[in-house]
């Protein structure tokens, strides 16, 4: 939490600290609307003020302690319906609850990376509303989610937390914050204030009891729960919201995940060759949500390299198995091909395999456990196919893409199913540092995601293979990365 030495505009009290958040919560996919705060409340305290009156705009003008009373009362009406357990509750998010939500993975100043030119098509603040006569708080959602489909994370309205306001930010386990002060915080800057008050981890404290046209709030609910009440849908698990990432859908119908750029830490301490490196990806790509499925490959390249071959299930929606690395490669190819003729990639896109460093980025998904779900291997059977839930159980071939649980940016079979060619030539060392892609040359190539003839183990989000490039196997496929120039 908080930000490096060196980024622009920092402040001296964003020195960053490590933080582990134990619990899944559900945050409001949106800032606390007029409307919802009506129906709970029955109040309008932004009435008579100067502000853009509609029922999708934020509830403004609320202090801390006016946030607070709407989340209990919240909780007091969800729990009498049924819908709320006893145990859990509606309140407002902390601090570090706050940030790594906006955060959403990344490492960069904003969510979307660490040029605030592009804050416009993120967020409200004063470039496209203050300073163009367009003074108030806007419709929420107007502008483009971060990557775990938050809106509004940026800009908009200054947001409450929980925490009362310290010069320090709170780091270890679950932290709350100064036990005692005379303000709270709020997070993500308004469209009052400039770009560098949206950054992921600005903090300004202020009284309680004030009320501003240019603060409001959002709810976090304790517990991982999905239930939520009629007209409060917005407020969803954060595992849940994960999933609401940007996509497109090509020509041939696959779903393309928009990954944004980042920094990451690559590799693990778990076996040699996963040495740990940090890595900073500038671009942001689009990679397929499942791997490259039989009906994909076919509509392309008008053959079935896995006819005719065992442990194979025969399906337009399994995964394209028995195609080597020049096959994939050759695959992306002529899909760039189609699709530039077709008019639907420009000139400067193309289709590739995805480099080790895009290919763990986007498995990891803004985690560091062992797995995209946490470091539990007895809960990989939910995400993957691997020997324990395939081969070792009769089922021994590729399954149909997408039937487990995707990792948090909606990715499906990042572990287990088929292993996934990468475009690197193999290296013993992990390539770290800005934009990485592998050793200059070599005799094998990686491949990433371990398979359904594989241990738990080789499923890891760190581990990786060696393989020769000319090699064709019924565990082995993989997914297209869509960028906007050629390495």
């Amino acid at each position: 939490m908080g930000s490096p030495v060196g980024e622009k505009d920092r402040q001296d009290r964003e020195a960053q600290v490590a933080v582990t958040l134990t619990k899944p919560f559900g945050l409001g996919k949106y800032e606390v609307t007029q409307g919802q705060w009506k129906e709970v409340m029955g109040t309008e305290p932004w009435s008579g003020e100067d502000v853009e009156l509609a029922k999708d705009c934020p509830a403004t003008f609320v202090s801390w302690n006016d946030a607070t009373k709407f989340c209990q009362k919240l909780t007091e009406i969800e729990r009498k319906s049924g819908t709320l357990k006893a145990n859990e509750e509606y309140r407002l998010p902390t601090e570090a609850e706050w940030e790594y939500a906006c955060r959403a993975g990344t490492e960069t100043a904003f969510s979307f990376g660490d040029d605030k030119s592009k804050l416009g098509e993120y967020a409200w603040y004063d470039g496209n509303t203050k300073n163009i006569d367009r003074e108030w708080a806007h419709k929420v959602g107007s502008h483009k989610p971060n990557p775990w489909g938050l809106h509004d994370m940026h800009g908009n309205v200054w947001e409450w937390c929980s925490d009362w306001f310290g010069n320090e930010l709170s780091g270890g386990t679950d932290p709350i914050g100064p036990r005692g002060g005379s303000n709270r915080a709020l997070r993500g800057g308004s469209w009052m204030f400039p770009p560098e008050d949206s950054r992921s981890a600005r903090k300004i404290g202020l009284n309680p009891s004030h009320r501003f046209n240019s603060v409001g709030f959002r709810a976090a609910r304790s517990q991982s729960v999905t239930e939520t009440r009629q007209g409060m849908s917005k407020t969803e698990p954060v595992k849940k919201v994960f999933k609401s990432v940007e996509s497109v859908t090509n020509s041939i119908g696959m779903v393309l995940i928009e990954i944004p750029a980042g920094k990451f830490t690559m590799g693990s301490d778990h076996q040699e060759g996963e040495a740990q490196v940090r890595v900073t990806l500038t671009k942001s790509c689009g990679l397929g949500k499942t791997e490259v499925t039989q009906g994909q490959w076919k509509s392309v390249m008008g053959t079935e390299p896995w006819g005719g071959q065992n442990f194979v299930q025969a399906d337009k929606d399994c995964p394209a198995t028995w195609v080597s690395w020049d096959d994939a490669t050759e695959f992306c190819e002529k899909l760039t091909d189609l699709e530039r003729k077709s008019g639907k990639l420009k000139a400067g896109e193309e289709y590739r395999l995805p480099t080790e460093a895009e290919w763990e980025y986007a498995c990891r998904a803004g985690t560091t456990t062992v797995f995209s779900f946490g470091d539990d291997e007895s809960k990989l059977g939910e995400y993957g196919w691997f020997n324990g839930n395939a081969s070792n159980a009769g089922e021994q071939y590729a399954h149909e893409v997408g039937l487990k649980n995707p990792n948090p940016w909606g990715l499906y079979d990042m572990h287990g199913n088929v292993a996934e060619w990468c475009s690197d030539w193999y290296g013993i060392k992990l390539s770290g540092g800005t934009d990485p892609v592998g050793p200059k040359g070599g005799s094998d190539r990686v491949i990433r995601g371990g398979g359904w003839r594989g241990i738990s183990g080789s499923c890891r989000s760190a581990n990786r293979k060696i393989i020769d490039p000319s090699i064709r196997h019924d565990g082995l496929g993989f997914r297209v990365a869509r960028i906007q120039s050629a390495q």
